[in-house]
């Protein structure tokens, strides 16, 4: 990204002609080739391919549910998640498309879980499914090492979560299940990064990163925006706060990740923002519109100045 960036600083200074740019990026490697585009689009297609797969299976079942019979639908469904362990057994989990026929099983795991409690009608609440679900696939995304593998895990650790808070609300006060997903992606955010520094995992997939810090930040930011709706416990502002200051330390401070910056530049506006309408500007008046507008758009700019001053200094770099 660094030389990419040189390359495209260099062609605005105008120190590159505007019609030698592509050349210079392909001379780099800075381009993809065709071998590079070939393997992009194997990589997508094989992977849309088997959630639309999935997905037509489970579609199919909840279109035809009066219409097949019991025995049909298991066969059906073990048929289709023993094809895919012998894809896997055949293709190993190294493989592209052992991974793929892995990320099969693992969804048809949940498929299975799903038939067997609507065929017998077990009670069991939505909650014990996606338990059960992330704990009988664990073994597998552990033995996959498959990013995304991981984050379906992971959502499935959420879901788990949400569900568990909608069967018990009596357990649960207003904002803890906010509090237990913030939690919950924040801790999966730090122990990612932390294996990313420690190059365990790959350090050019950052996309990974930036999907758990979104969780996260999206969490903590309703937090915030409860506590100054409802003029609710400091607590949520305060860890607000704290996590808008690690995220400038660890992604200003000690490596850059722009993404993640405007996240949290995002929150800050949203917040304020409320926070003035909720307490400052009353009314419906036309004088708070436009205040509030001037805000908005002061605060916009303001965050967008300091993004370009980081964007320009990772050019010079």
């Amino acid at each position: 990204m660094n030389a990419r960036n040189k390359i495209l600083e260099w062609a605005e200074e105008g120190r590159i002609a505007s019609d030698q740019l592509a050349a210079a990026l392909k001379t780099c490697k800075l381009l993809p080739d065709q071998r590079g585009w070939l393997q992009f689009l194997d990589r997508l297609l094989l992977g849309l391919g088997t959630l639309l797969l999935v997905s037509g299976i489970i579609f199919f079942f909840a279109a035809n549910w009066d219409g097949i019979g019991r025995y049909t639908r298991f066969a059906l469904v073990e048929a289709a998640f023993l094809a895919c362990l012998l894809l896997l057994w055949r293709l190993g989990n190294t493989s592209l498309a052992g991974q793929a026929a892995l990320m099969g099983a693992v969804l048809l795991t949940g498929a299975l879980l799903a038939l067997v409690g609507q065929t017998y009608q077990t009670g069991a609440d939505n909650w014990e499914l996606f338990f059960a679900w992330s704990l009988l696939v664990f073994p597998w995304v552990a033995l996959g090492k498959n990013s995304i593998l991981w984050l379906i895990w992971l959502g499935l650790i959420n879901l788990c979560t949400i569900t568990y808070a909608q069967a018990h609300q009596s357990l649960f006060w207003e904002d803890d299940l906010l509090w237990l997903l913030f939690i919950i992606n924040t801790l999966a955010l730090v122990l990612w990064q932390k294996l990313a520094d420690l190059e365990h995992i790959p350090t050019d997939a950052h996309w990974p990163i930036r999907i758990l810090a979104t969780a996260s930040g999206v969490c903590i930011t309703l937090l915030a925006l409860q506590a100054v709706v409802d003029s609710a416990s400091i607590s949520s502002i305060m860890a607000w706060l704290i996590w808008l200051g690690t995220i400038y330390y660890v992604y200003r401070r000690q490596r850059v990740d722009l993404y993640i910056l405007t996240g949290g530049v995002l929150s800050i506006i949203v917040t304020i923002s409320v926070f003035f309408t909720q307490h400052l500007l009353t009314g419906d008046s036309v004088f708070s519109l436009v205040l509030l507008t001037v805000l908005v758009l002061g605060l916009s700019a303001a965050g967008g100045w300091w993004l370009r001053q980081i964007l320009e200094e990772m050019h010079r770099q």
